[in-house]
């Protein structure tokens, strides 16, 4: 056996004990393993391992195929357009804000040409109104010359065809027509009056050749002057073409050439212009009978007349057989020459029964 020190060791100096083995001390030599004395060989050579490339690159792992298909994680700020982060909440005000200003242009947009459109509009009816209104000034005016007795220069308009409309008629006073014709028509009417140039116009020619030529109608005029100085001074005119036997040429040339009412048109001129445009009166002698005043009794005759049937307005009319009473015409048009051949008619035949 080998020799022990007081301590049990032996000689190579390892302790002695009941079995357990202590394992040699370590040794700090002051340097660090390089790793090359524990690396492990084969075949007597040191075994390299692969070095880990570091490039930069992350694993191709499943993780990266995962994170590409479900793209970024959403988070509380969002990368605008321009770098920068802005918060989602910002980002949905500012593209409310955005889609309200749009909506707010486009319908800003909208109202103006729906102003635009007006405003045309308006010109345009302005325009057609002004154009509108152009056109009945000159129809107006064109009227207007068209009866204006104002105008004394040259000959009374249709003086040739009243001339002839009227000859061989026989005339007393102011009535035309054989005394011996079965019905007698009145009429009460103004010269200044235009419903009764319209029924003389328009009803006039057709009564003188259908009935009162063949002798079957007898008109009677009633001088009604109505409508102020002006209508008495152009009724006292009648009465002196009525002296003259000539009154009807001279009413209807009148009404042929009517000015409007009280204008003043009714002058000496006008007089002396209707009278001259009758074959055979003496136009001085009516210009004279419309300036005197005491020649009103054609005018008095009408008034009571008037009074005695009701009759209030130009031109009216009365209708019946010759010598026997009238009754007033109930006419919803004087104008119209049918509803005067439709009473006429009744009247003579009544007359003949």
């Amino acid at each position: 056996m080998a020799d022990r020190d007081d301590e049990g060791r032996d000689e190579q100096g390892t302790p002695e004990s009941s079995g357990e083995r202590t394992a040699a001390p370590y040794e700090f030599s002051g340097r660090e393993s390089s790793g090359d004395d524990d690396a492990p060989r084969e075949g007597g050579q040191r075994r390299e391992a692969a070095e880990y490339d570091f490039s930069g690159g992350e694993s191709s792992g499943e993780q990266e195929k995962d994170q590409e298909e479900t793209g970024p994680p959403e988070t509380a700020a969002t990368k605008t357009p321009d770098g920068t982060f802005k918060g989602r909440h910002r980002i949905e005000k500012e593209q409310e804000r955005e889609r309200l200003k749009r909506e707010r242009e486009a319908n800003e947009g909208d109202d103006e040409k729906s102003r635009r459109k007006k405003r045309r509009l308006a010109i345009l009816g302005a325009i057609v109104g002004a154009i509108a209104l152009l056109i009945i000034v000159l129809i107006v005016v064109s009227s207007n010359d068209d009866k204006q007795g104002g105008k004394v220069e040259g000959p009374a308009i249709g003086n040739t065809a009243i001339n002839k409309r009227f000859d061989g008629i026989p005339q007393d006073g102011l009535t035309l027509g054989s005394p011996k014709a079965p019905v007698t028509l009145v009429e009460f009417a103004d010269l200044q009056c235009p419903f009764c140039k319209q029924a003389s116009d328009n009803v006039l020619p057709t009564l003188v050749d259908r009935y009162v030529k063949a002798g079957k109608l007898r008109i009677e005029f009633r001088n009604f002057a109505i409508l102020g100085p002006d209508s008495e001074k152009a009724a006292r005119a009648l009465a002196g073409a009525a002296d003259q036997g000539k009154a009807w040429q001279f009413l209807d040339l009148w009404y042929l050439n009517q000015g409007e009412e009280n204008t003043g048109y009714v002058t000496d001129e006008f007089i002396r212009k209707i009278a001259g445009g009758v074959r055979g009166l003496d136009a001085q002698r009516v210009v004279t009978a419309s300036n005197d005043a005491s020649n009103t009794e054609s005018l008095q005759t009408a008034r009571t007349e008037a009074n005695k049937f009701g009759v209030d307005a130009t031109p009216s009319f009365l209708l019946g057989k010759t010598g026997q009473p009238l009754t007033q015409l109930q006419l919803q048009d004087p104008s119209d020459p049918n509803l005067f051949t439709q009473a006429i008619d009744r009247q003579l035949g009544a007359a003949q029964e």
